[in-house]
């Protein structure tokens, strides 16, 4: 598997791929997350891998988060998993870089249910970054609930 990916890496890197996208290797699907069935701002995109590319998960609201970050303006206590045909994804421990959006930051938490170490409030922009790069390297693949404000 690791041979497949280096060769569509260079294939990639050379241009000879570039209208196309591919799956992620673990074959996750991206979902959208809304507050109400007509929420339309997005307010948080994560994604899979580094530098905001691979499968994502995005949160939408009916409106911008709140200036204050005592209240909570969407949450999600665990990750979509399972099996989908023969594809087989689990969003638990797979987030590696984010973007936040419409005034809003995100908390990041160990465990499902908001357990165990969380970050504190992070501010990742709408140009997004590497969760590495936003809280250090032992937060990379360990997110597992995740609070939008």
């Amino acid at each position: 598997m690791r041979i497949a990916r280096a060769c569509v890496a260079v294939a990639m890197s050379m241009g000879l791929f570039a209208a196309m996208q591919f799956a992620p290797a673990s074959a996750r699907e991206s979902f959208t997350y809304k507050t109400t069935s007509s929420a339309s701002v997005l307010r948080l995109r994560v994604w899979d891998q580094w530098n905001l590319t691979g499968a994502y998960l995005a949160f939408k609201g009916t409106t911008s988060c709140t200036a204050t970050t005592y209240d909570v303006d969407q949450a999600k206590a665990t990750f979509p998993s399972g099996v989908s045909g023969t594809d087989h994804w689990d969003w638990n421990d797979s987030i590696w870089s984010a973007s936040d959006h419409n005034a809003c930051d995100v908390k990041f938490y160990e465990d499902t249910n908001y357990q165990a170490s969380e970050t504190g409030w992070v501010n990742f922009g709408t140009a997004g970054a590497n969760v590495s790069d936003k809280v250090g390297n032992a937060w990379d693949n360990i997110i597992s609930s995740l609070r939008i404000s």
